[in-house]
């Protein structure tokens, strides 16, 4: 069940990079340069962010969430 989630995420992100011309990586800059790139993050903030400036619906936001905080060391 989890490789079912994990295809829906990656096509939730690159429906998110087709639609805005962002990467994960600009997503995790753009994060940083707001204060929400660190380890402490909790997801929730990042979600709101997304939705707020770039429109996403909570599933697209959730994943590249995901995706930026998976890229935190």
């Amino acid at each position: 069940m989890s490789a079912v989630l994990d295809a829906r995420a990656k096509a939730m992100v690159a429906a998110v990079e087709l639609n805005t011309g962002r990467n994960v990586a600009d997503f995790a800059k753009l994060a940083a340069s707001k204060g929400l790139g660190g380890k402490e993050t909790k997801p929730g903030p990042i979600i709101s962010w997304l939705k707020e400036d770039f429109g996403l619906g909570h599933g697209q936001a959730m994943a590249i969430a995901h995706a930026i905080r998976s890229r935190i060391e």
